[in-house]
């Protein structure tokens, strides 16, 4: 299937593949200025400067005894109370904690993370929605440089009607 036809798919979904893509552009350079964070990890980007994309790592100098484990949380329905009291800056600290209390219970460091940002819509540049997301995800890189994670990579997927809330359906009408 061409680029095009792709692109004509996605739209007709209701994916707008141009504002999505400035999201991208916009989180992979969030991820891209995490790198440093962890002197364990050594990340080799192959996305083209994009949030979702093949970026290997490898560990390095890691103390003796450490271990690997990979965790899949999220913050549930605070995402409702995070858009109604507008603290989506916020909203990573919910997100890293969920994601890391585990391995820090018995002694551990996070290292590198990983998300899939699932959207009813990604808005347009500028709107309330967009500066939202854009908040919540340049909050996700503070939280990452204070707690010395990567932020690997991540997607964001715009799900239309088969995602959403009362708060964020009453924005988009």
């Amino acid at each position: 299937m061409s680029k095009e036809s792709k692109t004509k798919n996605y739209s007709k979904d209701g994916v707008d593949v141009e504002e999505e893509a400035l999201f991208s552009t916009f989180a992979g350079s969030v991820c891209k200025a995490s790198y440093e964070n962890s002197p364990f990890v050594e990340v080799q980007d192959l996305s083209g400067g994009k949030f979702r994309g093949p970026r290997p790592f490898v560990f390095k100098d890691l103390p003796e005894g450490y271990f690997i484990e990979a965790t899949a949380d999220g913050i549930g329905t605070k995402g409702i109370l995070i858009d109604a009291a507008k603290t989506h800056h916020l909203a990573a600290y919910d997100l890293i904690a969920m994601t890391a209390s585990d391995v820090t219970r018995f002694g551990g460091i996070p290292l590198v993370f990983v998300n899939i940002f699932d959207t009813v819509s990604i808005g347009n540049a500028g709107d309330e929605v967009s500066e939202a997301y854009k908040s919540a995800i340049a909050g996700l890189g503070k939280v990452a440089a204070q707690g010395k994670i990567v932020i690997l990579k991540g997607e964001t997927a715009q799900m239309g009607d088969a995602l959403g809330s009362e708060i964020m359906d009453s924005k988009q009408n």
